[in-house]
């Protein structure tokens, strides 16, 4: 095993899919009440939003970060292999509600295979520093964001035969 994969939390699709059977009871309650039908529509429409994500979660067994000793590769980007050595800095960044991991890449760096972020600001702001963002996305990971952070700035600094022993040695829970 020369990667480690990272895949989608089944314990928050677990936890979606109660929030919509608490969202369908309240809105089966509300219904009762004649006066608050649009509520009660409303509240089992959104449990139902919640219960698809949650069974999509579930059932989604492809893994979104794959780390491996060559890069790594992420599948909102279609699993195009980023080199360690491309990669200038990783850091944190919380956006928009949700915490984000950002690999700054050199501007000139596969530019027809990785698109621009999708978050205009963002993107202006690196575009100063003649660097291109990629943003992993990391609230629905089995692993914390700052574990993968850890893992992928040791991995940016060391040499290919200590990166394959920081994969066999390194255990993200």
């Amino acid at each position: 095993m020369d990667s480690i994969n990272i895949y989608k939390s089944k314990r928050k699709g677990i936890y979606l899919i109660i929030f919509f059977l608490l969202l369908l009871v309240v809105g089966i309650l509300l219904l009762g009440n004649t006066d608050k039908n649009v509520a009660g529509w409303g509240l089992i429409i959104l449990g139902s939003l919640s219960l698809i994500t949650g069974l999509y979660m579930i059932l989604d067994r492809r893994p979104q970060i794959i780390i491996s000793s060559e890069g790594v590769s992420v599948y909102n980007l279609n699993y195009e292999l980023i080199e360690w050595d491309a990669i200038s800095t990783v850091d944190e960044i919380w956006f928009r509600g949700q915490l984000y991991v950002v690999v700054l890449l050199d501007r000139s760096y596969k530019t027809s295979q990785i698109p621009d972020l999708w978050f205009y600001r963002i993107n202006r702001l690196y575009e100063r520093s003649d660097a291109k963002a990629i943003l992993i996305r990391t609230s629905m990971l089995d692993v914390k964001s700052d574990e993968i952070l850890a893992l992928m700035k040791a991995m940016i600094t060391t040499d290919s035969q200590r990166r394959i022993d920081l994969i066999h040695s390194h255990h993200l829970r």
